[in-house]
């Protein structure tokens, strides 16, 4: 459902915390670029190798890179910030973590980045496991009893369709958080022509106005636990 807002109105919760998230504004040149050669005549990516490399081929760095991204996906709340926040549904006694003894949200970035990571993995699941990018599989493999009633092809069958439909449903949140708040900075498109004759049309926006990154993560970091204690399923 979409509900019309009034254009000046402020958009983001922020009121989700008593320490208010950030709102600093940088502007960006994009990192990955498609670029035309005029010698070869061949499309090539242009790419700071002083950046992490988060797409390629599976390796370790890529992993790191990842992991770095999304250490701090579940910042913690207080019970007198979920009091702030009628739009934050908790139940008090059943959603404190086990681990961390405090209870969690999590901003949409991070769910977005999540799933993205999730069908990088997809992509390449004979390198990461067939059901290894959202903890869905493990969740599935832990019923037992219901295992036991199952044939192997039927269990796989099963893990297979909740493997789609987790990736399906990252896909399309993407999709709808790119159209939520769409990025509208203008790229000139050029026409370049091959020897045989064949056509190129590529543009890449020159600078793009973002939320400062940096800023985000170390928001996140102040009010997250030691990584690794929460299992993402998204």
């Amino acid at each position: 459902m979409t509900e019309l807002v009034d254009s000046d109105a402020k958009q983001l919760p922020r009121t989700v915390s008593t320490t208010p998230l950030p709102d600093k504004l940088a502007t960006v040149n994009f990192d990955d670029l498609l670029l035309f050669n005029h010698t070869s005549h061949t499309v090539y990516r242009k790419m700071d190798p002083n950046l992490p490399l988060y797409f390629g081929k599976p390796s370790p760095a890529i992993d790191a890179a990842w992991a770095d991204l999304l250490q701090y996906e579940y910042p913690a709340i207080t019970p007198e910030e979920i009091a702030l926040n009628p739009s934050l549904s908790y139940d008090m006694d059943r959603d404190k973590h086990p681990v961390t003894d405090k209870y969690h949200f999590a901003l949409d970035v991070f769910h977005n980045l999540h799933c993205l990571n999730a069908v990088r993995m997809e992509l390449d699941k004979d390198y990461y496991g067939a059901h290894d990018h959202g903890h869905v599989g493990r969740r599935a493999e832990g019923n037992h009893e219901t295992h036991a009633s199952q044939s192997h092809s039927q269990h796989q069958g099963a893990l297979e369709a909740a493997q789609r439909d987790h990736i399906d449903h990252c896909m399309n949140h993407i999709r709808q958080s790119l159209q939520c708040r769409p990025d509208l900075s203008p790229a000139a498109m050029h026409v370049f022509e091959d020897t045989d004759g064949s056509k190129y049309f590529l543009g890449n926006a020159e600078k793009h106005t973002c939320y400062d990154w940096e800023s985000i993560m170390k928001w996140a970091a102040a009010r997250n636990p030691e990584p690794g204690y929460i299992v993402p399923v998204h």
